[in-house]
This record gives C-alpha cells, structure tokens and sequence, in this order.
C-alpha cells in the first residue's frame, strides 16, 4: 500500500500487537481547531465521556464565567462579604498540599483586597497588605494531621481568631465545627471534598447561623451554580474560593474583576489537584497559561515559570526576567504548557507540605517579587531532598509491581476493569480472590499485592506521608491500575500499627471512564476495618490499622484488603450507568483520532491541537496518525528520538518517546525488517502532536511549537 491510498481500515504495530483502528479518510489540509475536536470525538466513538468538539467550540474565557459566579447569590458568599465588611481580625485555615496551599493564598489576598479595594498592592508586599487588612493565613503541618480540627479551632481561638475561613477542608469536620459554634464563631467552610453521610446530615440541620459552606458536593447554590459550568466534573478547591469571591466582590459593589490572583491560582490548582481539565477548569487553566509570565499572576508562580523558561533554554519577546508581558493571542503562542504546572511548578509548591513545611509554601505564595527568588530557591531544595527520600520507595514499589506482573502472567495482565465489572457477581469475586499475586522483599516487612485490572497496593518502610502518594502517582502511570502506596510505620505510642496510605488513579483508566468516586468508595472500605480516609476520584489518602508488626501477617491483612478494594471498585464500575456505552462501544484496537494527509501537514496540524488545549482527565490529546515519507529516516543519537526528514528541505519532524515505547530504539534487534520499511515508506507513525523545546541551546526566541511527535506505535499498512 502507498502513503496516497488511505483507505486502511487497521493496521498491525511493528513491535508490539496492539490494533489501531485507522480512518477512512485522511484530514484535510491546514485543519481548523474544531475539524479537529470534530474528528477525535468520531474516532473515540464514546469511549470518552467529554465531547472534545464542545469544549472547543465554547468560545468564552473564565472572565465570562466568573460574570455568572458574580451573579449567584448563597450564604456563603453573604458571609464572606460580611467578613470583609467589618474588619474583624479573620484566619483563613488551609491545607498542606498545592491546592490548599494555593486557596489559602487566593482567599488570604482576596479578603484583604475585598477590605482595601485599589490601595491593596498585590505585588511589592503582600505579606504587609495581609496584616494591614487584618488578615491572616495559616496552614497545619502534614504532622498535625488533615483539615480543621478541634485542637486547631481553639488554637484559633485563643489566638483571638472569632471569624475563620476554611479552604479546602472542613467540609466533614464536625467536632471542630460543633467547637466553633459552641464558643461563638463564624466560620465559612470553602472546599471541594465530598460529604460522607454524617457531614451531609450536619449541613443539612447546622448550615445556617454562623456556619456557612460553599461545596458543589453538598447540596446548594453552589452545587447547581457549577453543575452546566464543568460537563459535571470536579473542581478544586481554589475554584470555588475564586467562584466565591466573585459573588462576595459583586455584594460589595466591587468589580470581580479586579481580583487579584484568584483566577490564576485556580487554574494552577486545577492541575496540581488533578482536577478533569474540562468546562471551567479547563478555562482557568487556559487563563493561567495566557496570563502566567504578566503581572495578573502572583510574582512566586511568575517565579515558578521564569525558572521553567530557564529550564527549557527558551528566551520570550521580554527575555527570561519576571518583567510583565501582553498576553500571547492563543495557546500556540505560549511558550509554556499545563505540564509546567503538574511536572514542574506543582511538585516544589507540594515538596513543602510532604516535608513538614507547609508554612514555607505558603510564605512563598504569599511573597512579593522582592522575596520570590529567594523563596523559590527554598522550595527547590526542599523539593530536592524529597526526591531523595522518595526514590527508594518508588524503586521497591516498581520492582513489587514487576514481581506480581510476573506471576500474574500475561493473560492475566491483559484483563482490565471493563473485563471484571462485565462478569456475573459470583464469577466477578472468583477472578479476584483467584487472580491476586503477591510479593515480598526478603528481611523486611515491604510486601506488595495486583488484582490484575483493578488494583495494586504497595507496602514499604521509610515512605512517610509525604512521599507516598509520588509513589503511588508512579506505580499507577506504570501499571494503569487503581494504585495504593501505603508506608508501614512503627508501633505507636498505644502498641499499634497503622499504614498511612495514598491513592491515584491514573488519566485514562476505566474507573475514572466510569465516574467512580474512588477516594469515598476506598474509604468506605478502610472504615471497615477500622481506618478512614477520604479524598478526589483521581486522589486519596486512607489509612488503614494492622495487627501486628510481623510481615507475614502485614501482608495477609493488606491482601485482604486489596481484594475488598477491587470488589468494591469493580462493583461499582459494574453498577455505573456508563458501563453499558463504555463495555459495549470500544473496538478491540484503539482508534487514531486524526490521520494527515502527509508529513507535510504536521504543522498545520499541530498548532490545531495545541489550539485545542489544554488536556487532563478524560480529555486526553489526540492520537495522531502520519503516514511517514520514504528514506526520511535519521537517527539522533543514544536517546531513542529520530527525525523524519523531507528530501525537500521542509521542516522535519521529530519522533521522541521512542526508546521508551520500544526498548533499544532503532538500534534493536526487532527493528531490522521495521527499517526496511520505514525506508520503503507505508508506515504509519501513531502518536501525540505536542509542543517542542527541542533544538534551543541557544536560547532562541519563541516562535511558536515546532512539530513534536511522542510516538507510540509504528503500524504497517494492510493493503
């Protein structure tokens, strides 16, 4: 078959089996962002629970959605108001993590703003301005244990503190609550975390008086006010402390406007939190990135991407200074993409809290552009130390996850939660008690556990609660699975044991297809057998008590309960009311989104699907097809990346992610015959369009993303 004739149907990968399901009809020259959003919403054929096509084709910015926060009118947005309207000194009570630490930050500086109005600098001196307003932000240490507490409240209390504001938490805080109403404080309650049974009961009775929420996972204004704005997905919780602030500035005459900060900490939040990046979340993120390197963003995240810039060797129209700059016209003209968030700002600001210095995170967020340089070069050696710890954990959990792949074997590990949630109840728990495989390291009490396409849990020492949601991060990006990494501590002061445990639940897995909410269905479990936890469909923590210290005992209870785990997840996937359209709908091999019409197209089509982002959760980018040109091939070295160069001269384009997909890259054995025909051409490359930072050692300016391919199969053409 020649690269002219695009009528493939399939195709077969030259290394590793997978089908890809190819159009019928190659893309039209120079596609336009919606051509684009258009064909990837036909190609996936509903495996997708969001329509790529009517994301983009939503033409408004976060200005115009936070004109329709501005306009609701809940409790919470007239206490906030009253806060701000009589100067009483207020505490806003945050989290350790980037969201919490981000929300603390937006709500700290929006109160003082909602006092000052104009004469609030939010640049020379914020920690001044805050102290002025009579504002003060405070967060607790990872040591202190999550969210609003008793002992926190009267910590605040005496402190002086009637009025409080928390942000994300305190939604299920119903002792501290209950303390605070007692001894007659205010408190606003701004988070984005699910209501267990007994938290909805309290709101339902106590929310009103001196307590007020603004929580679109409790029932209220808020819930219905963000419900059409993100396709029913989660916002974090510096979302809502900007959604709020909007409506308490509108109660005060003020124009939402002018708020500072808020809008770009949501959208930074948004990745840092996991958050699906669709509706509004989507659009904050686009803000952040348009508006990342001007003076509408606080001076530390200007920081953050200065030190990106710096990174990538790239140079801006304004250099690399943090020097305010007119906001680029479109995504294609920003040099930096949501990855500098989640891979590179997010990881320092979260480094903090995983470290015990929470309150350094915070101070930094709350610097001004004097102090921002200085703070960044705390945050990254914290964060350098925390890589240090994390990387024994993170290595015995990958080589835990290798050992029960093995076991498993391949028939096995090629089962995924669709299979299991599609079986009979009585044959489903059979798979499960019958397929888990366990591992262990010699001398020690790390153990490991897979349930073959649903979960996989990893024990070790040393990996406290700072590190061990990186290392479940890790092992779920690996494996694809529901991934729980709990760090085995020592007896306590009682004689017992408890694993303090994270979640993650990786972009594209079946259990966000299904709309699990899989830190409350986790955490149900956990409460069983007498732990808890709690946390996001994407993020949680749990923890979770063991008998004993002895490791064969450690790793019969951490069994058992890995299978209640996947019973459960499995259960509820098989319960979902997507799991007919997701079962049924998918073609065994996964489709190529887009197919270009040649190489020549892969700028044109390029900047159509950065145009289009940027992508998280549920809207992955798209899976791009390019038929590659006859002898266009060059190797680049020992990293794996080649180029497909034009005999013309036109721009090549850069295949990377090669070696990783493909052990050995060009040079191994198996792609001898690959090679042959690669230079015959009627090969197809199957990969992502992403932004290049490739080939700028000289610090050239930014012209816009050169065509970079991330490639992950190579298919030959069925003729």
């Amino acid at each position: 078959m020649t690269t002219s004739s695009m009528n493939v149907i399939e195709g077969r990968c030259l290394a590793n089996g997978t089908l890809y399901a190819l159009p019928d009809v190659p893309l039209s020259h120079s596609p336009t962002t919606l051509e684009v959003a258009a064909m990837v919403d036909k190609g996936r054929a509903g495996s997708s629970s969001h329509s790529l096509l009517a994301e983009v084709g939503d033409q408004r910015s976060l200005a115009d959605a936070s004109a329709g926060f501005a306009l609701v009118r809940s409790a919470a947005g007239e206490a906030l108001a009253s806060f701000a309207g009589d100067w009483r000194p207020v505490a806003v009570f945050g989290d350790y993590d980037a969201d919490g630490i981000c929300s603390s930050a937006a709500m700290a500086t929006a109160l003082a703003w909602l006092r000052m109005g104009f004469t609030f600098d939010s640049v020379s001196d914020p920690a001044l301005r805050l102290r002025q307003a009579n504002v003060f932000a405070c967060v607790p240490e990872r040591i202190d244990g999550y969210g609003l507490s008793v002992a926190a409240v009267r910590r605040l209390h005496a402190a002086g503190f009637e009025d409080v504001v928390c942000v994300d938490n305190g939604t299920s805080a119903v002792g501290a609550l209950e303390w605070a109403l007692q001894a007659g404080m205010r408190v606003v309650v701004v988070d984005h975390h699910p209501a267990d049974d007994a938290a909805l009961a309290y709101w339902a009775k106590k929310g009103g008086g001196s307590l007020r929420i603004a929580n679109p996972m409790v029932p209220g204004e808020w819930r219905e006010a963000l419900r059409p704005e993100t396709s029913g997905s989660h916002v974090c919780a510096a979302m809502m402390v900007h959604a709020v602030s909007c409506e308490a500035a509108s109660r005060l005459g003020m124009d939402h406007a002018d708020l500072p900060w808020t809008a770009c900490l949501a959208g930074f939040a948004s990745v840092t939190d996991m958050m699906p990046v669709v509706g509004v979340n989507r659009l904050a993120v686009r803000n952040l990135l348009a508006k990342v390197q001007t003076d509408e963003a606080p001076p530390a995240v200007r920081a953050l991407a200065a030190a990106a810039l710096v990174k990538r060797q790239v140079e801006t129209d304004v250099g690399i200074a943090m020097v305010p700059s007119p906001a680029p016209a479109d995504l294609f003209d920003i040099p930096l993409g949501a990855d500098f968030v989640g891979f590179d700002a997010g990881p320092k600001v979260n480094a903090c809290g995983r470290m015990g210095q929470a309150s350094t995170a915070l101070s930094f967020m709350l610097s001004g552009e004097d102090e921002s340089l200085a703070g960044l070069e705390t945050i990254d050696g914290l964060n350098e130390a925390r890589k240090g710890l994390e990387g024994f954990a993170r290595d015995q959990a990958l080589a835990g996850y290798a050992a029960c792949a093995d076991a498993a074997g391949p028939e096995l590990m090629s089962v995924r939660l669709r299979d299991v949630a599609a079986m009979p109840a009585p044959d489903r728990a059979a798979f499960i008690a019958g397929s888990v495989t366990t591992a262990r390291v010699d001398d020690t009490r790390a153990c490991f556990v897979l349930v073959p396409g649903v979960i996989c849990v990893s024990a070790t020492e040393g990996a406290d609660g700072g590190v061990v949601g990186l290392v479940a991060s890790r092992v779920s990006r690996d494996s694809g699975l529901v991934s729980i990494a709990m760090n085995l501590a020592p007896a306590n002061a009682s004689g017992s044991f408890t694993a303090s445990a994270s979640g993650r639940v990786p972009e594209g897995s079946d259990a966000l297809g299904f709309g699990l909410d899989t830190g409350i269905l986790l955490s149900r479990v956990a409460q069983r057998g007498g732990g808890g936890g709690g946390g996001h469909a994407a993020a949680f923590g749990l923890s979770i008590p063991l008998s004993s210290g002895d490791a064969l005992a450690n790793l019969a209870r951490i069994r058992e309960f890995a299978v209640e785990c996947a019973l459960a997840i499995a259960s509820e996937a098989a319960a979902s009311p997507s799991f007919d359209d997701v079962i049924f709908s998918v073609d065994a091999g996964r489709p190529v989104d887009l197919l270009a019409a040649d190489a020549e197209d892969a700028g044109a089509l390029t900047r159509a699907v950065v145009e289009a982002g940027p992508y998280g959760h549920e809207m992955r980018a798209p899976l791009v097809g390019i038929p590659l040109p006859p002898s266009g091939l060059v190797a680049l070295g020992k990293s794996g990346t080649f180029e497909v160069r034009h005999q013309d001269g036109r721009r090549p384009i850069k295949m990377v992610g090669f070696a990783n997909s493909f052990r050995g890259g060009l040079q191994a054995e198996w792609t001898g015959p690959g090679r042959e025909e690669l230079g015959r051409g009627g090969v197809i490359a199957v990969g992502t369009l992403v932004n290049s930072f490739y080939g700028r050692a000289n610090k050239s300016r930014w012209r816009g993303p050169t065509p970079e391919f991330l490639l992950e199969a190579l298919v030959r053409t069925r003729s």
